[in-house]
């Protein structure tokens, strides 16, 4: 009913108490917790016979797991993944962005630490090493002396047989699973290097891509060898009543608000969530509900809070804790407040050293809540904190490509010009020269 009314009166100061009046019912919310994964079965049975086949014959396996947002791809992979580590499995896990789609090898760029970390690292030629570093180049040094153009195909050879070198490897002490999540927008570098790993039978690697129904890249995982596509199918009408019974644990639902809910959601997990939270408008269409679940969020929180929360969506896949700090200029013991809320109320969570914002549906919904003049001071500070990391004791080309869009997302491109050129070089001397000259 707040909601509603704050949408149709035009007295600030009433839209204001109403959002804190708002904000204390929401600081009642019931903490997040994970609900039964409900028709996941036959793609876990698929997913173990994967790894049944690498640990026992070898080979690389590549499975797509296809279906729509919000249809619990990264869950079913999250799942999966902690079931191999307690089986004792190496897992390596990369979240493909939208800023990094654009640079080349950011798959390997990103893996290519835990990789060397692991033990059967040792076993990697040692004639590669040198080509590797090509991808995590020295902080300090300049980037490499650029390649003739009679190299480029060489340099280019050499560096997906080094990746492939190391990947032997290290899969040779123990079967590896490599999780590719948002494999839709992974960089066509990183995809040759995974259908040449395809065709290694000295490996012993399951890789689990996760993609869009309606990404280009299904096409191009499907071209590697031993690979296979699993399309995620949506709850049906028995099981997303059960999902929502469970999601709405001690909220009373009318049977026609539930009915309208489960027609809406279509089997689709994340909207049953979402709807189960929004307001009780049936006249709303599901595009409506889940902005009004955005604002709702987003206007009830305190400004300490909203700042996090902001911080941590321009951040994006660059949101560690150390770097919110620095952003918001909040002392850690201030921090811990709100950080505490925004994880109550299923907004943050950690995922590794990061700081993950929510579901990406509502993530992109949170981002257009912003004002543009917030986000673009908010952009600034983040480039001139990940530039200050460049040139201190974190410089990697994907870190120093993330500043380069957040200078240009600032309105000062001209900051951005010397990183820009660094990025497009270190691309040439990966031996992807074009895509050196589409990032400049």
């Amino acid at each position: 009913m707040i909601d509603r009314f704050s949408r149709v009166t035009d007295d600030g100061s009433v839209i204001e108490r109403m959002r804190k009046f708002r904000a204390r019912i929401a600081s009642l919310a019931l903490p997040r917790r994970e609900v039964t994964l409900r028709n996941r079965e036959e793609c876990f049975a698929l997913l173990d016979a994967k790894w049944d086949r690498v640990k026992s014959s070898g080979g690389v396996l590549t499975t797509i797991i296809v279906g729509a947002a919000g249809m619990g791809k990264s869950r079913v992979a999250e799942t999966y993944a902690a079931k191999v580590r307690l089986a004792k499995g190496e897992v390596v896990h990369h979240r493909c962005s939208q800023g990094t789609s654009e640079y080349p090898l950011a798959l390997f760029s990103n893996l290519l630490p835990a990789l060397r970390a692991m033990r059967g690292a040792l076993g990697a030629s040692p004639d590669y090493r040198e080509v590797l570093d090509r991808l995590v180049p020295d902080t300090h040094a300049a980037a490499g002396e650029l390649p003739s153009a009679l190299e480029l195909g060489a340099i280019r050879v050499q560096l997906q047989r080094a990746l492939v070198d190391l990947l032997e490897s290290v899969s040779t002490e123990g079967s590896l699973l490599m999780i590719i999540d948002d494999a839709h927008l992974l960089d066509e570098p990183s995809c040759s290097v995974l259908r040449m790993l395809s065709e290694s039978e000295q490996s012993a690697i399951h890789v689990v891509a996760l993609c869009r129904l309606e990404a280009p890249a299904v096409r191009q995982f499907s071209s590697a060898a031993q690979s296979s596509s699993y399309v995620l199918p949506p709850l049906d009408g028995h099981q997303s009543e059960a999902l929502l019974g469970e999601l709405s644990s001690g909220i009373e639902l009318h049977e026609t608000r539930r009915r309208w809910i489960v027609s809406q959601a279509a089997g689709n997990p994340f909207y049953l969530h979402a709807l189960s939270r929004a307001s009780s408008d049936d006249s709303e269409n599901l595009t409506t509900q889940i902005q009004v679940l955005a604002s709702t969020a987003y206007y009830s929180l305190e400004a300490s809070e909203r700042l996090v929360l902001e911080s941590c969506l321009v951040l994006a896949e660059h949101a560690s804790v150390a770097r919110v700090a620095i952003i918001t200029e909040l002392p850690e013991l201030d921090l811990l407040g709100p950080l505490r809320e925004l994880e109550a109320r299923d907004l943050v969570r950690m995922d590794g050293y990061i700081v993950r914002g929510p579901h990406a549906i509502l993530h992109e919904a949170l981002r257009q809540l912003i004002p543009t003049t917030v986000a673009a001071v908010i952009s600034r500070r983040v480039a001139r904190a990940l530039a200050e990391e460049c040139v201190g004791a974190a410089y990697t080309p994907t870190l120093a490509w993330a500043a380069v869009q957040a200078w240009i997302a600032a309105g000062e491109p001209r900051a951005a010009v010397t990183l820009a050129i660094r990025c497009a070089e270190d691309a040439a001397t990966m031996g992807e020269p074009a895509a050196g000259a589409d990032l400049l």
